[in-house]
């Protein structure tokens, strides 16, 4: 193994440490041990440091005039190069590859964020951030008007980077973010002088460090600094630096004397080193932790002073001049031509590589080694350490992931390999996560990407921050590809690298336009819709936002039309101003929520004029549009309806506008006006007959304005010609009634009713309420005023006058019962059905079913029964009146029991009495030979044999072209009746069949249809029906009043429809049948033509 240790470095002294398995002396030859019982305490004499060479060639420009920074987790470096007037600044990979350049003004010191941005610091106070291909991102100044002398970064324990300032004026500013600043500043301290050394700890909370003269000082934000007692300081001299470790867990302060006190993050001394046998060529500017246990410093321009906690020392020479910079687990040196990581060895690689190392890891890597050379031993390793198999592939695993040379990994991964293959309980996880790393990891290291990352750095960085670095350098098919690999979740992953590629191409046409070159935005379109075809969840919304923003509307417009959120689509094309295609889709949409604030939103920002020319294309939208307008603005809302010549909402504002309007007795100008407005509008839409109903109602408004203050008017109901009417002629106004009588085409009912009105108004206690309907309501006036009905009798000139409407009269009586008033009034009816009912509110039921039967009302005297079922008098005389004693009344219509059916047979015995020999003699005919039916009168039995006749004939009115209608009939080709209907289908369907094979016609369901009702249309109605009359149809035309005909047509519907359904399943089975016949012909044919 010397090969592989042969560039470790020894720098700790004697480390002691505890091993729980006792080891054979075969592999403790270079070994010291002490053993007590089952414990063995192994001395190892010696600890290693190492160094890897990562890049060669890489070109890097190095002067003490440069300025040079790297960035941390193997990012890329900058070198800035003073001009005259400007410094160049140089962005490059760790394998030399440039990235970007550009130009900076009074550049005073540079440092690379954690997240891959580089800060420059201007003389003046002003901090710029680029990204590393040049874009800058953001700028901010620290305070106006101050000088900058020294500057320090520092991380956050959040992952953000701050930068801490020193001015000239001895002030220390802060920010602790540079990506979102925010400057403080320690308060001063009175009689301050020049801090000696300063530097910010972020081990807790953010606390600058520095000393004045031999005093320490640390100051927070918010809070005065304050003086720190530390016994252990030096008091002669002076503190030149600060420098805190990766984690600020440990700080280094190197004094004038060259002496360097190790102090921890509560300043407490750990240990003290001294300097003083390096000389004075060391440059202290540049002390700088490697790791946690040892300290680096520039001994010179090409060489290198490393010196661990123990004082142990060690001086790397190079060639060139080196420029180093602190890492995770160790610095880089930057030369010329080459890039070198020098590191600690990790412990997982001590144990498998280390010299005699005791470890079961070690013992497994040699087993692995003999079975490749094919050396005896491989048993008695594996023996050895059979019991510690899962911690020896554990080692070799990290062993690897550790390594920077691919041939070592193999070996190590093969080691794992073989232990993993002997564990009874097998968990490859970790196996191919580790490997999985390491294949990615190598894959950085690639001159092509220039990271130099190790494995300790990577797993602090985590892979969803190593694929925002690629991203950030323009690899995106890389940082796809490994986003995939490594199985980042897709929103820290694919999405964001998608999203920040779109943003790219984006920023690239934008910069094309400006300088006045006009990208293809249909491809640019079509190339970012192709990306995120495969990835639904990435919204073309937010792309199109950042076109928007970028002031490439084209292209937001057709990323737009992509988008499969439409909440999202609408709310972008509102914010580019398409307001019209917002509305248009937020309409189409079906949801009010989003209809709605699209709607809001047009009226926060357009003009009315604007919104009523947008939303009268859409019927959605003018709706919602429209509710908002009642409320708000309802003028506003008429002058709508007037630019759609939406004339029936402009009728129904008119009248409602013109109904809340208030009766002004000195000017109804608008309610008037209101009213012929509508009529405007509803003459427009045609309804004339509501257009004279608007134009009458304004007439009559206009003719009660000239009635207003004259007595009793102001009760009256000013929408009722009838109350107006009526009031006229109650008080006389003669020239009014006899004006409104023409002008409305009053109607003599309407004067009889007025009259009677009238007549008992002229009573002193009737008294008429015109507001209720007037003539509508004479029945509750009737009922109100019955003592002026009983004054209007006694009055026989008045009463004489009332020569209509007798029923209310007659209820009101009834009411409270006068009988014999109510009897006068029943006298003078004569509508036997208003008789019936009078004596029913007289409670005289078994009076009104003498009546109704004397009427022959059968329908009122069945309600009658019905309604006094209970009353044993009422039931038993209707009874007796239809002569059935115990039948019930659901029989009452039945032929045969009814008392008309009773009647009309006594009837036809009295004319004609020895019925049987007269009729007989009557049909026999002149020589007594010919037989005829018997007279089917209705009602009576050969009615029903008529019927029940086995003829089938047409009724007609002319009896004697019965016969000549059946024969066409029967003759019709396709009538179910037809003997031959079977032959003919066969006909029809082998017809069918072959034109279409001739291609004469391709569906045979139309044709048929068309040639059936083309066969049958003349003697359609023809068909009398099969069905008997007496059944349900005749007594469903007994209640009905239908004909005979009627029902015959209605049976013939039926007839035919029967037929056409039996004929055509005929048609189509003939149709398969002959098909089939054909296809089984074509078959047998071409078989015999093939042979």
């Amino acid at each position: 193994m010397k090969f592989e240790t042969s560039d470790w470095k020894y720098l700790n002294p004697v480390k002691i440490r505890k091993y729980d398995i006792p080891l054979q002396s075969q592999i403790l030859n270079d070994l010291y041990y002490v053993a007590s019982e089952d414990v063995f305490i192994f001395i190892r004499p010696k600890e290693y440091f190492r160094n890897d060479t990562l890049f060669q060639n890489t070109g890097y420009d190095i002067s003490d005039k440069y300025l040079f920074v790297s960035s941390p987790y193997g990012g890329s470096i900058a070198i800035a190069i003073p001009d005259t007037s400007f410094w160049n600044v140089m962005i490059k990979t760790n394998s030399g590859k440039i990235l970007s350049t550009f130009k900076a003004h009074n550049v005073h010191s540079m440092y690379w964020t954690r997240c891959h941005r580089l800060v420059i610091v201007n003389i003046r106070g002003r901090v710029l951030v680029y990204t590393p291909l040049g874009k800058l991102k953001y700028q901010f100044i620290i305070d106006e008007e101050i000088t900058v002398t020294e500057t320090r970064i520092y991380y956050g324990g959040v992952g953000n980077t701050g930068l801490a300032v020193l001015s000239e004026n001895n002030r220390i500013y802060a920010v602790n973010s540079v990506m979102e600043a925010v400057p403080w500043r320690i308060p001063d301290i009175a009689k301050a002088n020049h801090p000696s050394a300063w530097n910010v700890l972020t081990s807790l909370q953010v606390t600058i460090l520095f000393v004045i003269g031999n005093a320490f000082y640390a100051g927070m934000q918010g809070v005065a600094p304050h003086l720190l007692d530390l016994s252990w300081k030096i008091d002669s001299g002076e503190y030149t630096n600060i420098v805190p470790n990766w984690d600020s867990s440990r700080i280094a302060l190197l004094h004038s004397s060259f002496v360097i006190q190790i102090i921890d993050s509560d300043f407490s001394l750990l240990s003290t080193l001294s300097l003083r046998t390096v000389g004075d060529a060391i440059v202290t500017s540049s002390l700088t932790w490697c790791g946690s246990e040892v300290l680096a410093l520039k001994r010179s321009r090409q060489s290198l002073y490393l010196i661990s906690l123990c004082s142990e020392t060690h001086i790397y020479d190079f060639e060139n001049p080196v420029e180093i910079d602190m890492e995770l687990d160790g610095i880089k040196v930057f030369t010329t031509n080459e890039l070198v990581f020098l590191s600690q060895v990790p412990d997982a690689v001590d144990s498998v590589l280390g010299v005699a190392s005791p470890e079961p890891g070690a013992i497994l890597y040699e087993a692995s080694e003999k079975l490749i050379k094919g050396t005896y031993g491989v048993y008695e390793y594996i023996h050895m350490i059979e019991d510690q198999m899962e911690k020896a592939v554990q080692q070799c695993l990290v062993a690897a992931a550790h390594q920077f040379d691919t041939t070592l990994q193999k070996k190590m991964l093969k080691a794992a390999s073989l232990g993993k293959s002997l564990l009874r309980r097998q968990d490859a996880s970790q196996f191919v996560e580790i490997c999985r790393v390491m294949r990615v990891l190598n894959f950085l290291r690639k001159p092509y990407i220039g990271m130099a990352l190790s494995f300790a750095q990577s797993e602090e960085l985590k892979m969803s921050a190593l694929t925002d670095r690629l991203t950030d350098l323009g690899q995106w098919p890389s940082a796809i590809s490994i986003s995939k690999y490594m199985k980042v979740p897709s929103k820290n992953g694919i999405y964001r690298i998608l999203a920040h590629w779109a943003l790219e191409k984006i920023e690239m046409a934008k910069a094309a336009k400006e300088i006045g070159k006009m990208p293809d935005f249909k491809a640019l379109s079509e190339m970012i819709v192709s990306k995120f075809t495969n990835y639904p969840e990435v919204s073309f919304a937010d792309v199109a936002m950042k076109a928007a923003g970028a002031n490439l509307n084209e292209l937001a417009e057709l990323l737009l039309d992509r988008e499969t959120c439409l909440n999202r689509q609408v709310e972008m094309l509102m914010k580019l101003n398409k307001i019209d295609r917002a509305l248009a889709k937020a309409a189409k949409s079906q949801q009010p929520d989003l209809l709605h604030y699209v709607l809001t939103y047009l009226k926060r920002t357009q003009k009315k004029e604007v919104i009523d020319h947008l939303v009268l294309k859409l019927p959605q939208a003018l709706c919602l549009y429209q509710d908002y307008l009642k409320e708000e603005a309802p003028r506003h809302l008429l002058a709508l309806y007037v630019q759609k010549d939406d004339f029936a909402r402009q009728s129904l504002y008119y009248l409602k506008e013109s109904e809340s309007t208030p009766w002004n007795p000195f000017d109804n100008k608008d309610k008037v006006e209101g009213l012929l407005k509508a009529k405007m509008s509803l003459n427009k839409l045609k309804e004339y007959t509501t257009a004279q109903l608007a134009a009458e109602t304004a007439e009559l408004f206009s003719m009660c304005e000239t009635l207003d203050g004259k007595p009793g008017f102001s009760d009256v109901d000013r929408t009722s010609i009838r109350c107006v009417y009526m009031w006229a002629v109650g008080h006389q106004e003669d020239n009014l009634a006899e004006l409104i009588k023409k002008k409305f085409k009053l109607t003599e009912k309407a004067n009889k009713e007025a009259s009677t009105i009238i007549v008992l108004s002229n009573c002193d206690d009737f008294q008429i309420n015109f507001l209720d309907g007037a003539y509508g309501r004479l029945k509750a006036m009737l009922v109100i005023n019955y003592g002026t009905i009983l004054k209007a009798c006694s009055d026989p000139k008045k009463f004489s006058q009332v020569t209509c409407h007798f029923q209310p009269f007659i209820e009101a009586c009834a009411r409270y019962g006068n009988e014999s008033l109510c009897r006068s009034f029943i006298e003078k009816l004569t509508n036997p059905v208003e008789v019936v009912e009078s004596l029913l509110l007289l409670k005289k039921p078994v009076e009104a079913a003498n009546y109704a039967a004397d009427k022959k009302l059968l329908v009122l005297l069945e309600k009658i029964h019905l309604r006094y079922r209970g009353n044993k008098e009422v039931h038993f005389r209707c009874r007796k009146i239809f002569g059935m004693e115990g039948t019930p009344v659901s029989m009452l219509r039945e032929p045969g029991n009814t008392a008309t059916s009773q009647r009309r047979e006594r009837r036809r015995e009295r004319i004609l009495r020895n019925s049987d020999q007269r009729i007989k003699s009557i049909l026999s005919g002149p020589d007594g030979t010919e037989i005829r039916n018997a007279p089917a009168l209705e009602g009576g039995e050969g009615f029903k044999d008529f019927l029940h006749s086995s003829e089938i004939s047409v009724r007609n009115k002319n009896n004697g072209e019965g016969r000549a209608i059946s024969k066409s009939i029967a003759s019709s080709p396709f009538l179910c009746a037809s003997v031959n209907r079977l032959w003919k289908a066969l006909l029809i369907g082998l017809i069918m069949r072959l034109a279409v094979s001739f291609l004469l016609i391709r569906n045979i369901v139309w044709p048929w249809i068309i040639l059936y009702m083309v066969s049958v249309y003349n003697k359609f109605f023809q068909f009398s029906s099969l069905f008997d009359a007496d059944g349900h149809i005749f007594r469903s035309r007994l209640h009905l009043g239908f004909n005979v005909d009627f029902l015959s047509h209605a049976g013939a519907i039926v007839q035919n429809i029967r037929c056409f359904i039996r004929d055509s399943l005929a048609v189509a089975l003939s149709f398969i049948l002959f098909n089939a016949f054909f296809c089984v012909f074509a078959l047998i044919f071409g078989k015999c033509c093939s042979f």
